[in-house]
């Protein structure tokens, strides 16, 4: 079966968009990109995910072109799934990346963008029955600058830090910022639940700004749940009562043991329930 992605616009088969050997994103990692979970019909919070592609081309400098917007690129979308026979859960990704020449300094600020499509395993969104097996990831910190928050496609530690728990047989790993203060997880923002008050690393503490993370705090105040976002250093996983990680693809997930640490799965199952319970609206 022939896949179909969208090359600035332009409908393409897959195997039909080369792009050049002087490409930006691939000589210099000179891009950002955003993934938006699609449930058939319609992308979820695009409102969301463009303002963070606006944020992140603001942050690296790239002239934004005139007709973007949210409803722009849920159109753009919309159309690709079609043109691939796509009405079922899928992964969208949205990848910017600077149209220029020149070395470290870039001639123009000029962008093009690429929206692939790819159906999603089946349950992708239910809750986890067994409790993931996480760990810190030694090999190095995530730093605090002005782009922490823009997901970059320079993904280095990302990439690092995924190969590292795939070795070591964890189903994922916990990120440190360059303070040596929890950050985030591979793909995912963190939660950790301490006597009914939930905490989530701050966005000053390097984590990047999730769209389900800003569901998941959204729906827990609303539900009478006290959400901190503060900083805290890994010791204070020895003392949680839960932990769950949150994207915007698989929702939320919770984590059974982190060491010689076990968890339990109370407020992040509710957590689950109440940021899909409206999923047609976000």
């Amino acid at each position: 079966m022939t896949n179909y992605c969208m090359l600035s616009g332009k409908m393409l088969q897959e195997d039909e968009a080369w792009l050049p050997v002087s490409n930006r994103a691939f000589l210099y990692g000179d891009g950002l990109f955003e993934s938006i979970y699609f449930d058939g019909q319609l992308p979820h919070q695009i409102e969301l995910h463009y303002q963070r592609l606006l944020d992140g081309m603001n942050a690296l400098n790239m002239q934004i072109p005139e007709h973007f917007s949210g409803e722009y690129l849920s159109e753009q979308i919309c159309r690709l799934a079609v043109r691939n026979k796509i009405f079922s859960p899928s992964r969208v990704r949205i990848q910017v990346f600077r149209e220029a020449n020149g070395f470290y300094t870039p001639d123009s600020d000029f962008v093009a963008y690429l929206i692939q499509i790819k159906t999603l395993s089946a349950g992708i969104r239910e809750l986890n029955t067994k409790g993931l097996q996480v760990e810190i990831f030694p090999g190095s910190t995530k730093p605090m600058n002005s782009w922490s928050g823009v997901k970059s496609v320079n993904a280095t530690l990302f990439v690092q830090a995924g190969i590292w728990k795939r070795n070591f047989g964890y189903d994922d790993c916990l990120i440190l910022n360059q303070a040596g203060r929890l950050c985030e997880a591979v793909s995912s923002n963190v939660f950790v639940v301490k006597a009914g008050k939930i905490y989530t690393p701050a966005l000053s503490e390097a984590c990047l700004p999730g769209i389900m993370r800003h569901r998941v705090i959204q729906s827990a105040n609303q539900a009478g749940f006290e959400v901190l976002e503060s900083e805290f250093e890994p010791e204070f996983l020895h003392e949680a009562d839960e932990i769950f990680l949150s994207n915007a693809i698989s929702a939320v997930k919770w984590v059974g043991s982190y060491r010689k640490y076990r968890y339990f799965n109370t407020i992040g199952a509710a957590i689950s329930k109440l940021v899909l319970s409206n999923s047609h609206k976000f």
